[in-house]
């Protein structure tokens, strides 16, 4: 008689696993949209892969359903992620296309971003600019601060580029303080990019204690995102800061550490400029030729000359053919 219970428990089991194919009309459209947010948060946190993975699943489920909105911020992620352009173009193009009462914020601050790196500076600000006016009356503040933050941060850099220096400032700062009432984990790769602007922002200025103070921020996080490129700017920034208040020594082991980073990327025009910048601060301060503080440099550029040298195509050999018989 002991198997009356476990045929029952079965039977339960099985009921349970019936209903659970029982999904709500809604749930593919809900699903989708939820998964290229997993996918945009995944990667702000610095996780690629698993960003690449989520967005690969969102783009073929988004596809299957023709939701355009989802298709494009799955490309979108996967652009970053991969650095293709293509992709990009992809979801530029779809998000375009989309109805002009389309009123999800992440999609148009992916339109923003993406019209800013097309140098579209007026569509890119009307679309920050239409997130902006709504966001006052949210009543979450988290999402409300996740919006601010990325749209001022876009906002800055549309300023930028419209050579508007006191209001990118402006918008930069906003975009920082939104990001400090969020967890310290969340959006790394914005915290990042805010930290590495703000520092840049001030070393304009030729406020070089502020500027070193962000620029370390964004070494910091660069760091626990495992983005060497990023590593590279914020570090070759800090050198910059130092050297202006005439702290030669430590400026020399941060530009050690940018053109360590850019030979390990095998980024050899960048390489040559570090290692160029860092041999001419040595030179300003009267550093004697046999330095060994300048051999690091000196062996960096040679490397770095010899490499772009040999990936330089070859000249075609000219037509040895005697000429007039």
């Amino acid at each position: 008689m002991k198997t009356r219970p476990v045929l029952w428990f079965l039977g339960v089991l099985l009921l349970v696993a019936c209903r659970s194919g029982d999904r709500p009309p809604d749930w593919d459209a809900r699903y989708v949209p939820a998964l290229c947010t997993r996918a945009e948060r995944l990667l702000a946190e610095g996780d690629r892969e698993a960003a690449r993975a989520v967005a690969e699943e969102a783009l073929a489920l988004s596809v299957s359903r023709g939701d355009a909105a989802s298709e494009a911020r799955a490309r979108h992620v996967l652009g970053l992620v991969d650095g293709s352009p293509e992709e990009l173009a992809a979801a530029l193009r779809l998000l375009e296309e989309l109805p002009d009462d389309t009123g999800e914020w992440r999609n148009r601050l992916v339109l923003a971003e993406l019209s800013l790196a097309s140098g579209a500076l007026d569509t890119a600000e009307a679309h920050v600019l239409s997130v902006l006016d709504e966001t006052p009356g949210w009543e979450d503040i988290g999402q409300r601060a996740r919006a601010e933050a990325l749209a001022s941060h876009v906002l800055a850099s549309v300023r930028r580029r419209q050579a508007r220096p006191a209001d990118a400032r402006r918008h930069e700062r906003w975009a920082s303080l939104q990001l400090s009432v969020l967890p310290d984990a969340e959006l790394r790769a914005l915290r990042q990019a805010v930290a590495q602007a703000l520092g840049d922002d001030h070393a304009a200025l030729r406020e070089y204690d502020e500027a070193f103070r962000h620029h370390a921020a964004a070494a910091n996080l660069a760091v626990l995102l495992e983005d060497e490129r990023a590593l590279l700017v914020a570090a070759r920034a800090m050198g910059r800061d130092l050297v202006a208040v005439d702290r030669l020594t430590h400026a020399m082991d941060h530009a050690g550490r940018a053109v360590r980073i850019a030979r390990d990327l095998e980024d050899w025009r960048t390489t040559e400029d570090i290692a160029r910048e860092a041999l001419s601060w040595l030179d300003l301060h009267g550093e004697p030729w046999d330095s060994a503080r300048r051999r690091p440099f000196q062996q960096a550029l040679a490397e770095a000359s010899r490499r772009r040298t040999e990936a330089a195509p070859a000249a075609p050999a000219g037509d040895s053919t005697p000429r007039g018989g």
